[in-house]
């Protein structure tokens, strides 16, 4: 087994998350510095069209997404996972998000990773930022970052917040550097394999260019500017609430 060094813990706040190596300093992830970033004009008019179901809609695609994660990270795990329950009576996952593991399982079996970490939480007070990285893996001797998209498109975002995370991995283990980052889009439009492409019927690993690194990384401190500037005490509250309530008479 090779070791590598992951420090740092994720801290859900209801609808927020927060990343810290001591409880004292908190820092954003890297998607959530990436969300000032614009959509584009095409998901101004998607929301527009969607009116009031928008974000119902985005709740769904955000929910199928943790889905296909952490069946991704069990399945990498070693785990067996079952697309019904015990019983055979109710659904664990859903029919696109089960075929969405498939697909990552063809991945596999075309590729043979070699997975050495998944899901590992990363923070950098040097950076200031923190995140959950998809999956560390050689593939042909070379190391990987690989992020599992389930989304219908891929977006520029994707590819800054792919260089990000693997800042935090380099930091972190400098003698072992991120050589190839990729998004592995799982819900790509492919037909069927293609030569000289890692690709197979409805998935596709999608190389990160290595010149535009550089590039990716300027963008994502401007979003992170941005970010800054609009959200200046940015750490955990502390809410004092009842744990239930009843109306009086």
């Amino acid at each position: 087994m090779r070791n590598f060094k992951v420090e740092g813990k994720q801290i859900h706040f209801w609808d927020d998350r927060f990343y810290t190596k001591d409880d004292v300093n908190f820092y954003p992830g890297a998607t959530t510095v990436l969300s000032v970033w614009p959509k584009g004009e095409y998901f101004e008019k998607w929301l527009k069209n969607n009116g009031p179901n928008a974000d119902q809609i985005v709740r769904e695609a955000a929910n199928k997404g943790s889905n296909v994660h952490n069946a991704i990270e069990l399945y990498t795990k070693g785990h067996k996972i079952r697309a019904v329950d015990e019983n055979g009576e109710n659904p664990v996952y859903t029919k696109e998000e089960w075929r969405m593991l498939a697909k990552y399982v063809e991945f596999e079996a075309q590729v043979n990773p070699e997975v050495i970490a998944v899901e590992p939480v990363l923070v950098s007070d040097n950076l200031e930022i923190g995140g959950q990285l998809d999956q560390v893996s050689y593939i042909d001797g070379e190391l990987w970052y690989i992020d599992h998209k389930s989304s219908n498109d891929i977006h520029f975002t994707n590819h800054m917040q792919g260089v990000a995370y693997s800042k935090l991995w380099n930091e972190m283990n400098p003698d072992n550097p991120i050589e190839h980052i990729g998004i592995l889009w799982l819900n790509a439009r492919t037909r069927k394999p293609a030569k000289g492409k890692v690709q197979g019927k409805g998935w596709q690993l999608i190389e990160v260019p290595r010149e535009k690194w550089g590039e990716n990384w300027n963008m994502f401190q401007h979003a992170y500017a941005i970010w800054k500037h609009l959200n200046p005490n940015f750490k955990p509250y502390n809410y004092t609430m009842p744990v239930e309530y009843k109306r009086g008479n």
